[in-house]
């Protein structure tokens, strides 16, 4: 598709997969987030930090340490990448009854051993993001953020007019979750996926314990596994 090019699928993060969106070297990485070269910015989306909380606060029995483990996995794509911010495409939160002291401190202590910056474009579940902020030590930011040929939101679809990728900018989101599934006769495996298309770039959701699909996002497909690549439509 015109504007968007894979470089080097063989790049130097581990798995990572090199395309140019925008004129610009990105890096789609398989923890479910994607470096941007250029602004060594590590771009994700729907964290959904404490929704395991919130599940477990219905009484549903949970299994341990998989707060531990989501957060483990961010600090990991910081350090390979070598990004100075994160920027997360809104649903940092998942609920207000998940955001517990526990939980904050948690992300708070991943943010120190990371040593970076965490900026956060507010989603629809973000609403009592501005009362733990200080305590998770992210920056909240607007609801679209525009910066160099890019537009920053959570929900692409609530873009109109020029900030939906008008003048020429690339319109990047989240909140779709998009998944690929992959067959091989009887065998069947669903995968998180980007979805590189003509003025947008829907990402995956960082948060391992969400549904999705592709759904009506249309363009290129790089599946997430181990490593990630391009799906052959």
């Amino acid at each position: 598709m015109s504007g968007h090019s894979v470089v080097n699928p063989a790049c130097d993060i581990a798995g990572g997969c090199e395309v140019r969106i925008g004129g610009q070297r990105i890096v789609l990485m398989p923890q479910r987030c994607a470096l941007w070269v250029e602004a060594a910015t590590l771009i994700l989306a729907d964290l959904h930090l404490g929704k395991l909380e919130t599940i477990a606060a219905t009484g549903a029995p949970m299994p341990r340490g998989l707060l531990e483990a989501e957060l483990a996995r961010l600090v990991s794509a910081v350090q390979q990448s070598g990004a100075r911010r994160v920027l997360v495409l809104g649903d940092f939160l998942h609920a207000r009854i998940g955001a517990t002291e526990l939980v904050c401190d948690a992300f708070a202590a991943a943010r120190e051993k990371m040593g970076v910056r965490v900026e956060v474009v507010p989603g629809n579940h973000d609403r009592g993001l501005a009362r733990v902020s200080d305590r998770c030590s992210v920056r909240v930011l607007g609801d679209v953020v525009e910066e160099g040929p890019f537009v920053f939101t959570h929900d692409a679809l609530t873009l109109e007019g020029d900030a939906r990728g008008g003048r020429g900018r690339v319109v990047w989101a989240g909140h779709e979750h998009p998944a690929v599934v992959l067959r091989r006769k009887s065998e069947r495996i669903k995968l998180p996926a980007f979805v590189v298309g003509q003025g947008e770039v829907i990402v995956p959701a960082f948060c391992s314990f969400t549904g999705g699909g592709v759904g009506r996002c249309a363009g290129r497909v790089f599946a997430v596994g181990e490593e990630v690549w391009e799906v052959a439509g």
